[in-house]
């Protein structure tokens, strides 16, 4: 139909926690791939994001060294939306245009992991 999709191939089961998870990777891939820099590759429009999930339940070795994974395969889509990434990166890029980084946030991990690492003496 002329669409293009955006499909990230995972060896998991697949679980629904999955769909938020990788959202923004995917919707970062096809922002990329739907408004690349002067002169590169492109793909436009990209309509579908979607997780294709290969769950092993073994796996065959072959005597010249290749394996190949036997399993359940399952897709799970995530619905595009354009204008909620497009929020998400404008919330980032007002807190990376700051002169100073925010204070940390209570719950955020990634801030207290950087605060035990400064006030470390190692």
């Amino acid at each position: 139909d002329g669409t293009y999709a955006v499909v990230d191939f995972k060896t998991t089961e697949p679980k629904p926690g999955h769909i938020p998870f990788y959202s923004r990777q995917l919707h970062a891939y096809a922002y990329a791939l739907e408004h690349p820099a002067p002169g590169k590759f492109a793909l436009s429009p990209i309509t579908k994001l979607g997780l294709f999930c290969v769950e092993p339940t073994a796996i065959d070795r072959y005597k010249d060294g290749r394996i190949a994974y036997i399993g359940e395969v399952s897709w799970l889509e995530i619905p595009k939306d354009e204008t909620q990434f497009l929020d998400f990166i404008g919330e980032v890029l007002t807190v990376l245009e700051q002169t100073e980084p925010p204070p940390p946030g209570p719950r955020c991990g990634y801030c207290q992991y950087r605060e035990q690492t400064r006030s470390s003496e190692w």
